[in-house]
């Protein structure tokens, strides 16, 4: 069953209001974290333990550092900064973002790319909008599943690039594809937080990148999101 598009949804003010804060308020526990981890580097010698301090670190400043993307994409729109990015420099920072999500290690991802260049665009969103289709097709795979995948695919259109991600997971009811890229909509309540937010802000960039996205899916067999952006 498919989702051929998402639809334009405005942003009410309030709306913004209530995503800013949330991002402030988010940001404020990681900057503690990162400042109770220093403290008790100071007083931990165990390589292993200190080896565990500096994942947690990597971590934290990676959220903080996604967290301020989110915050400047709300506040600044299409002021954001335009550059060129390329595709496998895109795919290598993703895959290192990825090492610490639950389920990287023990599903198989494979990024494949018809494409080898650079297209325009705003960096932080096109990686924030990777990262949440990636860290859905990781969380939401089907419990036990030895079998996982997560296949990234890069076609050149001529005047778009298309990106597919596909996994073989949980997949999406019918009758919820239409509803997925609504605030606070999540289509799989019972498996964890966030998801129908998480698409909502990825339904929003990829409309101020004048792109699209369509979802496909299956329920029980897994899903493929479709995002097109153009080159230029």
């Amino acid at each position: 069953m498919q989702n051929n598009a998402h639809p334009r949804l405005k942003t009410p003010v309030s709306e913004n209001v209530e995503l800013i804060r949330l991002a402030h308020d988010i940001k404020s526990p990681i900057k503690s974290i990162k400042g109770i981890i220093n403290y008790a580097r100071m007083s931990v010698k165990d390589e292993e333990i200190l080896n565990l301090f500096d994942l947690i670190q990597k971590s934290s400043s990676q959220l903080e550092q996604q967290t301020g993307r989110i915050l400047n994409n709300i506040v600044h729109g299409r002021n954001a900064k335009t550059t060129l990015i390329n595709i496998k420099q895109l795919f290598s920072d993703l895959k290192e973002m990825l090492e610490h999500v639950d389920g990287y290690t023990t599903s198989r991802i494979t990024f494949l790319s018809q494409f080898d260049g650079d297209f325009y665009g705003v960096y932080e969103e096109v990686c924030s909008v990777m990262m949440n289709l990636l860290e859905n097709a990781l969380k939401y795979r089907k419990p036990g599943q030895a079998d996982h995948m997560v296949m990234v695919t890069v076609l050149d259109e001529d005047t778009h690039i298309n990106i597919k991600i596909q996994d073989n997971g949980l997949g999406i009811a019918a009758d919820k594809l239409n509803k997925i890229f609504h605030p606070a909509y999540r289509a799989a309540k019972r498996i964890a937080d966030g998801y129908g937010m998480g698409l909502y802000i990825v339904g929003q960039m990829i409309h101020r990148m004048n792109g699209t996205i369509k979802v496909n899916s299956t329920l029980g067999e897994g899903a493929c999101f479709e995002v097109r952006l153009p080159l230029d």
